[in-house]
């Protein structure tokens, strides 16, 4: 705790520092057989994304993104279907299993 009169340490003064405060992204993992239709919940700030994702099963990735009606919602899907896609092609260039696109 800051005592009357000290400073505050220079840390928590860096501009990174008190923009990573504020999450943007939410997101969290699961990976059990009872939520194979998927689960989700909103996010935590008003101009944010809630992102929940499986990764469990051998040949697909599942994805539940929610956000307020005045972000850029579609957006962030195709950029994230994107990233699935690049990370399909690095597996498939290191001969690792296929998987499909479920977006």
């Amino acid at each position: 705790m800051i005592k009357p009169g000290e400073d505050v340490p220079e840390l928590f003064k860096d501009p990174l520092f008190v923009r990573g405060k504020t999450w943007i992204v939410s997101t969290s993992a699961i990976f059990s057989p009872h939520f194979t239709r998927g689960y989700g919940w909103g996010q935590v700030v008003p101009n944010g994304f809630g992102v929940a994702y499986m990764t469990g099963f051998p040949d697909e990735l599942k994805f539940t993104v929610t956000s307020q009606k005045d972000q850029p919602n579609a957006q962030f899907v195709r950029e994230l279907e994107k990233a699935a896609e690049d990370l399909r092609s690095l597996f498939e260039s290191q001969g690792a299993s296929s998987f499909k696109s479920v977006m």
